[in-house]
């Protein structure tokens, strides 16, 4: 096995190493917003964003690689849609019980 081979080698089980992070990551995130449970997601998505950044500028990228990695990115990108939405529907129930509760709290 020669110096490239090595080389290749090691690029590739590190290229490896990144995606099962980086799929870990998705799924903890996945799971964060099954849960309604906010507070560590923006942590989680700056590591995943880290790790796609590194795929971008270091590491040469196979075509398998690289449809693995569009194939979480979309993934994400759903998961980040389905936040926003839960978000933004949790808000307005939280205004909403707000408003009830001063009303309630006015009329004793």
């Amino acid at each position: 096995m020669g110096r490239n081979a090595i080389l290749n080698k090691i690029v590739m089980n590190k290229v490896t190493s990144d995606l099962i992070v980086l799929e870990e990551l998705s799924k903890q995130i996945s799971d964060l917003i099954y849960n309604n449970d906010f507070d560590q997601i923006l942590e989680l998505d700056t590591n995943r964003q880290l790790i796609i950044k590194n795929f971008e500028n270091n590491q040469p990228i196979n075509i398998a690689v690289k449809n693995k990695l569009l194939s979480l990115i979309k993934c994400n990108e759903v998961l980040l849609a389905d936040v926003q939405s839960k978000m933004k529907n949790l808000t307005k129930s939280h205004i909403k019980f707000n408003k009830r509760l001063k009303f309630y709290s006015l009329n004793q």
